[in-house]
């Protein structure tokens, strides 16, 4: 277990904390929350001491915890002998922060309050009994708790909620399925078996879209200035990707004459003057809907929403905006994943070549020419606490700065990571972008104002190589290549071809270059692209040729995969003993998505070196795409396979007994590097255990080694290394005007901040999670310390000397700069 002080970002949850009792301090921490992190079991002075750690969540959850907390003078001291004891209860985790093992805990005085407020005092009035909707409510009672970007006021009396509406096509498919069977094995005996297996090729498969979940439309005279193509909204057991639209023109149009007296009815009877909407959006946006027979004793709709909306004014009908719209930093140019490009349907070194081109040209651009890198520096750092920033500015201050050592030195360092970090992890860049998923928006126009033809969109048509879509990212009548994450299959590759609909270039005429509308209607999206939603859903997409006529390849032959998996009954009532059984399951979920993917591409490396003939194989690999859609779900649902069992028997398969792709073995040390069992885990995936095999990350691993530029023996590239970095900054100073005081004062500072993140790093090597939040505390705190000194010129240049030239301070180099730039 590892535990640490919260950090209150801003949310509608932490505002309201704040005015309810939660204290904070001048540096915006506070005492009255605490992460606790799940992720390793106690070990005691004996075996007999020892708890596991799913053993712990369910002792904390059951009896809470008392933590003492030292306590600090005003400049960040500790006080000796000066402790303060608090007690805490589990009040909430995010679904995301399950699956990483985390909850937040709360002061135990505060923790009724802070309850009822999340779960819209759901908690205290579900019945505890079994089949109590635990699962639901904790995914999304903290749904206020996400930072926000911003704020939105959005009345519901302009909010218009329709029924969302399933399309099913009917094609070929592959249908995942669960069976329980006994079996006499080979001493006659009888043993129970239970594992998926694949339908194959099952014609006229019903595969359904539902149309507009998680979505809906935001009107252009509410959608804030700042921002383009959706906002991502959330509030109370509320969440929508708000597309950005001309609902009142539309509206214009359709009613003419009788548009200033029209009126539309939404799902829940209220009647609307459509000059009144502002927003549309659909049930599934609606979570709370779920509780519906919690929250009215007549089980209706309507009456939910009257318990509902006497909450949301209240609470001021606000929204947080915690996402929108944005380019990728490397502008024409995006990032692939290795799970892409090993489903890529090729073998073939020209073709992978000719993929793999540009992020080489890249990189060797990188290593020869000075203003490219200082280019890549400036996109790729943050705004803060990076020595990149430093390196941009002395460069454009003075460009020969690039012959300096110093400098040399960290572009070199840079580089090589991003070669380890990037393209040998498959992060190959092509022209395209990701970009964020709307439905058949013209559609739910159309079903807003009463059309009974309202699936007859006009604005698509249903192709048998392609679905049809709509994004000023790429040309008109342009074919595209989609991927979305989880990806594990060619199975999962879609085929787009760009139309430009004239109704969704009238009333959708700033959705942005990073918003693709799919067509939803009569084809296969969703399942195809591994249950995609459009809640903020997005496609990786490219128009680079090979890529989408593998994609077309892939559309055509290899059916979509389909879930047939039943869902499992809730077993769960409202007890903390069930609610940490449920956690602990959903944090072992996470492990099971990525254990999925492992798996998936063992089996597709296997596959494509067989020539794709093993049939076995093509089976895991078909079987793991919809694994991982059982363990991203299971925050929310349960079903009947154990994702985990059922990828530990595939994996016991014999045609999996082989050694390890290289790339694969690769990608594994690196992301492992910093475990306490490294060594272990670099044995395991070195020698005999790695094979170089004939699929297409192993080929593309191998052209980034052969191609990427080496100057330790391209020599020639090299620029000129001055070997005394002072000649390009001046160092000197006056010893009579530098305030030697301030010097040391400054040095202890920057020398404390420098060990906290030292100890943080070494933290990091037991944590397979980063805590970055740690390190921007350590960062700020340093930076508050520093920021009201006045630093004269003879001082501040003693500092930057003593960095360079005195090897009592070279640890302190880097931090040094960094603060004295930043502050």
């Amino acid at each position: 277990m590892y535990y640490s002080k919260a950090v209150i970002s801003d949310s509608i949850f932490t505002r309201y904390a704040v005015k309810h009792g939660v204290t904070l301090t001048k540096r915006n921490r506070t005492l009255d929350f605490v992460m606790i992190k799940f992720d390793y079991d106690y070990i005691g002075e004996n075996e007999s001491e020892c708890i596991k750690a799913d053993e712990l969540r369910t002792l904390y959850y059951e009896n809470g915890i008392n933590i003492t907390w030292k306590q600090y003078d005003k400049d960040g001291k500790g006080i000796e002998g000066k402790r303060q004891t608090i007690e805490y209860k589990m009040l909430y985790r995010t679904t995301g922060k399950a699956k990483q093992g985390d909850c937040v805990f709360c002061r135990a005085d505060l923790h009724d309050i802070m309850l009822k407020y999340l779960t819209m005092n759901l908690f205290d009035i579900i019945p505890d009994v079994q089949g109590a909707k635990i699962v639901e409510l904790s995914a999304y009672a903290p749904l206020i708790t996400v930072t926000a970007k911003k704020y939105i006021h959005i009345p519901l009396d302009n909010i218009f909620v329709v029924k969302d509406e399933s399309v099913s096509c009917y094609k070929n498919a592959h249908i995942v399925k669960y069976k329980k069977y006994n079996i006499k094995n080979k001493n006659g005996e009888e043993e129970y078996k239970e594992e998926c297996y694949v339908e194959r090729n099952v014609k006229d498969t019903p595969i359904t879209n539902t149309i507009w979940d998680g979505m809906g439309i935001i009107s252009e005279e509410l959608f804030p200035n700042d921002m383009e193509g959706f906002i991502y909204c959330r509030s109370h057991f509320f969440k929508s990707c708000l597309f950005r639209g001309d609902i009142q023109q539309y509206f214009k149009d359709y009613y003419k004459d009788d548009y200033d007296a029209a009126y539309s009815t939404d799902m829940f009877g209220r009647r609307l003057k459509v000059s009144d909407i502002k927003v549309i959006v659909s049930d599934n946006s609606l979570k709370w809907l779920k509780f519906t027979e919690t929250m009215s004793k007549e089980c209706t709709n309507e009456k939910a929403f009257a318990y509902y909306e006497k909450i949301m004014k209240k609470d001021g009908e606000i929204f947080e905006i915690v996402k929108d719209a944005h380019a990728s930093k490397y502008g024409e140019w995006q990032r692939m994943s290795f799970q892409m490009n090993n489903t890529l349907l090729t073998t073939n070194e020209n073709t992978l070549t000719r993929i793999v081109q540009p992020s080489i040209d890249y990189f060797n651009k990188l290593k020869t020419n000075a203003n490219a890198f200082v280019d890549f520096l400036s996109v790729t750092s943050p705004n803060m606490c990076s020595i990149n920033n430093v390196l941009i500015d002395m460069y454009r201050a003075n460009p020969d700065v690039e012959r300096w050592n110093y400098f040399k030195n960290k572009r070199a360092k840079i580089l090589s990571k991003f070669k380890i970090e990037r393209l040998q992890q498959g992060k190959l860049l092509q022209k395209g972008d990701n970009l964020t998923i709307c439905g058949n928006v013209i559609a739910l126009l159309k079903k807003v104002t009463g059309q009974k033809d309202f699936l007859n969109e006009g604005c698509f048509d249903v192709m048998d190589n392609a679905i049809q879509c709509y994004t000023t990212q790429f040309a008109e009548d342009e074919y595209i290549a989609g991927f979305r994450n989880p990806h594990n299959s060619p199975n999962n590759i879609v085929h787009l071809y760009n139309v430009y609909p004239a109704e969704l270039i009238k009333y959708f005429p700033k959705l942005g270059k990073n918003v693709v509308v799919i067509n939803g209607i009569g084809t296969d999206v969703q399942e195809r692209l591994n249950s995609q939603d459009l809640d903020s859903d997005t496609i990786y997409a490219t128009n680079q040729s090979d890529i989408v006529k593998l994609a077309e390849e892939a559309y055509i032959k290899y059916p979509t995969i389909v879930n047939g998996i039943n869902k499992s009954s809730n077993i769960y009532d409202k007890s903390m003993k069930l609610y940490a059984i449920m956690d602990n399951n959903i944090s072992a979920s996470q492990m099971d998505v990525g254990e999925s993917s492992n798996l998936a591409q063992r089996a597709l490396s296997y596959w494509f070196d067989g020539e794709c003939k093993e049939e076995e194989l093509e089976d895991i690999f078909i079987i793991c795409a919809v694994l991982a859609q059982c363990a991203i779900d299971s925050s929310k649902r349960t079903f009947e396979v154990t994702p985990s069992k059922e990828i530990n028997r595939l994996a016991r398969k014999d045609c999996m007994k082989k050694p390890y792709p290289k790339f694969y073995a690769e990608i594994q040390k690196y992301k492992n590097r910093k475990k306490n069992n490294y060594k272990e885990i670099e044995k395991r995936y070195s020698g005999d255990n790695v094979k170089s095999m004939n699929c297409p990350m192993d080929i593309i691993f191998n052209i980034i080694e052969e191609n990427t530029l080496d100057l330790r023996k391209d020599k020639s590239l090299n620029t000129k290394t001055n070997k005394r970095d002072a000649d390009y900054i001046d160092f000197s100073y006056d010893k009579d005007k530098v305030n030697r005081s301030q010097f040391k004062k400054i040095t202890s500072i920057i020398s404390d901040y420098y060990k906290d993140i030292e100890d943080i790093n070494k933290k990091e090597s037991k944590e397979e999670n980063i805590n970055e939040s740690e390190k921007l505390i350590a960062y700020n705190e340093c930076v508050n310390k520093l920021k009201n000194l006045t630093i004269k010129n003879d001082t501040l240049k003693m500092l930057i000397s003593k960095a360079f030239n005195d090897n009592k301070y070279a640890p302190l180099r880097d931090s040094i700069l960094i603060m004295l730039y930043d502050t």
